[in-house]
């Protein structure tokens, strides 16, 4: 395989070549793109929802939730339910999985999965959930039973409305009993 470099003369330029100089006025403008200078992404999953204040919903967390990850995501409700449903499926396996972790006394584990619940709550907005899971996670040994108490609390406030998503209403089944 050739070199760029050392392409003959068949008109086609080299990379080095092609490139454009770069004008002086240009050397001293910023090359970070517009939108991204305080860090934030634009990829709507790889940020936390930050949600605004809501006028009408504050009834139902799951109607908020799905209409602020819609616009996250551009408008897609249908992509935002699937989420949430993905979500409600996880998240429930992870609260059970802490609350077995922690009546075995694997405080380390259980705090890797508070770890990963608290992204996931925080990814589609379930922030009261995420805080929860952070004062888990950072618990000191003797405080784990009152702030695992207070994440079981924060999903059986959430569950029920985010299983009304993919039913219509909520369901209590064996899986339900998390806490």
């Amino acid at each position: 395989m050739r070199n760029a470099e050392q392409a003959p003369d068949s008109g086609r330029r080299s990379c080095s070549e092609r490139a454009r100089p770069r004008r002086e006025e240009e050397a001293s403008e910023p090359t970070t793109p517009a939108g991204c200078e305080s860090g934030h992404r634009d990829d709507p999953l790889g940020n936390p929802i930050v949600r605004p204040t809501r006028t009408g919903n504050e009834g139902d967390p799951a109607v908020g939730l799905l209409q602020e990850l819609a616009i996250a995501l551009g408008g897609d409700e249908g992509l935002a339910r699937e989420i949430l449903l993905d979500y409600l499926a996880s998240a429930s396996q992870s609260v059970r999985r802490i609350g077995e972790l922690l009546a075995s006394g694997d405080l380390q584990r259980a705090s890797a999965e508070a770890h990963g619940l608290k992204g996931s709550s925080a990814t589609v907005g379930a922030q009261e959930l995420s805080e929860a899971c952070q004062r888990l996670e950072t618990a000191a040994a003797d405080q784990v039973d009152q702030a695992f108490a207070e994440v079981c609390s924060q999903w059986h406030r959430l569950r029920p409305f985010l299983e009304r998503l993919g039913t219509g209403t909520p369901t209590v089944s064996p899986q339900s009993q998390e806490c």
